[in-house]
């Protein structure tokens, strides 16, 4: 949901500066512009939940580093660990073969894209279903 106090208060403190005249024309809309732009602010600060971020269920997309296939991290159900950091699969195939040298899969994003791995059977099962 979006918040527009911001802009409430520009138009509040115009209307107020237009009816008191002088150098309230141009004082009044700043402070009813700045008045809300602190309220969205606090809005928004408070519409995220707690500062973990995700915790409504939503959606966290990851890469599988094999194929290169978009993997959700909360419903992944094959996953690894690898030097304290979690890795997330497509499939089982993925997996061992990420368990199997999990360097060659790390770092400089060499084998990130899907047409490098076609060979994989996860990926080509996932390209027939989405073909």
């Amino acid at each position: 949901m979006n918040k527009m106090l911001c802009c409430a208060g520009l138009f509040v403190g115009y209307a107020v500066g237009s009816m008191l005249g002088g150098p309230w024309t141009f004082i009044a809309p700043a402070v009813g512009f700045g008045l809300g732009l602190v309220g969205d602010m606090k809005l928004m600060h408070g519409s995220h939940g707690s500062h973990g971020g995700n915790e409504g269920g939503e959606k966290i997309m990851v890469r599988d580093p094999v194929c290169g296939m978009t993997v959700n991290e909360k419903t992944a159900k094959f996953k690894s660990e690898h030097m304290g950091k979690a890795y997330y699969f497509c499939s089982q195939v993925c997996k061992t073969t990420f368990d199997k040298n999990p360097m060659k899969y790390m770092g400089s994003g060499e084998h990130s894209g899907h047409s490098m791995h076609s060979g994989h059977s996860c990926c080509q099962r996932m390209n027939r279903k989405t073909l």
